[in-house]
């Protein structure tokens, strides 16, 4: 997937992929973050909502602050009826502020998303 990804990219760009959430056990994706965090110019991931104020201190921690337009997550959420009018697609933003996933999403921005 990475060498699909990566034709379809300037030359300038250079991609690398972590291991999939499931397949590091305990801390390994902490790990595997901490090794890519330094260099990266940014940051796309899917990451479980009880984890994603763990990569943003994480971010933090490597790069002494989290930059709105660093670090885009995707939000899994249902979108049933494709207009946010039945709500199944919330997803809870910093501030205690609720936001629709299928009007707005399903990719936000972690600063939007985490404090």
């Amino acid at each position: 997937m990475e060498s699909a990804l990566a034709a379809q990219l300037p030359l300038a760009v250079e991609v690398r992929t972590g291991e999939p959430w499931a397949a590091l056990p305990g801390a390994g994706w902490e790990t595997q973050l901490s090794e890519l965090l330094p260099w990266a110019d940014a940051l796309c991931g899917i990451i479980p909502a009880p984890h994603r104020q763990t990569l943003a201190e994480a971010i933090r921690r490597h790069r002494f602050r989290l930059e709105p337009g660093y670090a885009q997550v995707w939000v899994e959420a249902d979108l049933v009826c494709g207009v946010g009018a039945c709500l199944a697609c919330a997803v809870e933003v910093s501030g205690g502020g609720v936001t629709r996933a299928c009007v707005h999403g399903p990719v936000f921005d972690l600063v939007r998303l985490c404090t």
